[in-house]
């Protein structure tokens, strides 16, 4: 393995805003304060949860949570992200919009990857490709995958939303307890 590569067991959080460039923003300059408003909103609820946002994607972003109880720590995230994306719609009248957010936990290889101009800090692993996979079906919900909803399904009211043919059962957070 490549010096400053590590596998870690942890969990995986997508999230991204549903229909984003389909609000009333008239110029590049807006969309910038709004991104701006985001990210910080985002990035201040995920490392208040113990986690790192690894990349912004666009109106959204990939976190990973690596701490002792990280599934625990993404789903909080999850929810608190959903809570303040609340505010957010509010502060720039996204009238028809959502928060979706998928969560999967497992081993991913974590570092830089790339070499020269090409070296980035990046993640890796079946819980970021599941939650990529899972995101487009999820349309402004918390969707888990079974191994995060095994560790925390005494916390959150949630149901079984769907079976992937890969990833196996996926289930969607209605709330915590």
């Amino acid at each position: 393995m490549a010096e400053g590569r590590q596998i870690k067991r942890g969990s995986a959080l997508i999230a991204d805003v549903v229909n984003f460039y389909g609000q009333e923003l008239r110029s590049l300059e807006a969309i910038a304060d709004v991104l701006d408003d985001l990210y910080n909103t985002l990035a201040s609820t995920v490392t208040s949860h113990r986690g790192e946002v690894v990349k912004w994607l666009g109106d959204g972003a990939l976190a990973c949570f690596w701490e002792s109880g990280h599934e625990h720590d993404a789903v909080r995230a999850a929810l608190g992200l959903q809570k303040e994306f609340e505010g957010f719609i509010r502060r720039h009248g996204f009238e028809r919009s959502g928060l979706t957010i998928s969560v999967a936990s497992g081993e991913m290889i974590v570092g830089t990857f790339g070499t020269g101009i090409a070296a980035h800090y990046d993640v890796f692993g079946e819980p970021v490709n599941c939650t990529a996979t899972i995101m487009p079906g999820a349309s402004g919900a918390i969707t888990i995958c079974e191994a995060t909803y095994r560790a925390v399904s005494g916390s959150v009211s949630a149901e079984l939303l769907a079976e992937h043919e890969y990833f196996g059962p996926l289930y969607a957070v209605r709330s915590g307890r």
